[in-house]
């Protein structure tokens, strides 16, 4: 038995002796693909994390017109609060506004650089009971026909309604869809 062992340990080494570049990029083809099967899995991983993190951030932006009056901001937000699936309502004016597209975007100034306060729209923020009950609120407020310029028509001093969670749910299914894939590679 101990013949035998070293009798192939011995043709072993004189095959790889012989096949050097062979077995060397033999070597070099499976680190890589370890390494790839690595990066999916990470991939893969960073899906799930990022889902848990944005699903409890995921709101409803609710986009003013420029010309909304006070009556009607009010109206609205008494309007949103009645709904049966809102959580909060938060106002936000152009101004805090602006300060937030500051913040987010702090890294980059020729971003931010020419923008005004007044470029920004106010809006209302909403947090839903349900982030799948997006339609109870888009519903009540938009029919869903478009206007001649392709924009949605929107009760009075509402210019559109943003559901945060399908653009999560987008992002997240195309770094999905890049994970399966390079999972599907090996």
């Amino acid at each position: 038995m101990a013949f035998r062992l070293s009798y192939i340990a011995l043709e072993a080494y004189r095959g790889f002796k012989r096949n050097l570049l062979l077995a060397l990029s033999l070597v070099i083809i499976v680190a890589i693909s370890l390494t790839l099967f690595g990066i999916a899995l990470l991939a893969g991983r960073q899906v799930e994390l990022s889902f848990g993190y944005w699903s409890n951030k995921i709101e409803v932006s609710v986009f003013l017109r420029n010309d909304v009056t006070a009556e009607q901001r009010d109206n609205l937000r008494q309007q949103l609060q009645s709904v049966p699936v809102v959580q909060t309502v938060y106002y936000e004016s152009k101004q805090q506004a602006y300060e937030r597209f500051r913040e987010q975007f702090k890294d980059s100034q020729d971003i931010w650089r020419n923008v005004t306060p007044t470029a920004l729209p106010e809006s209302f923020r909403i947090k839903l009971k349900d982030p799948e009950q997006f339609a109870q609120v888009h519903d009540r407020f938009c029919n869903g026909v478009l206007d001649d310029r392709g924009k949605e028509q929107c009760t009075a001093g509402i210019d559109q309604i943003v559901d945060q969670k399908r653009l999560v749910d987008e992002a997240l299914a195309e770094l999905d869809f890049a994970s399966l894939a390079a999972e599907d590679r090996h």
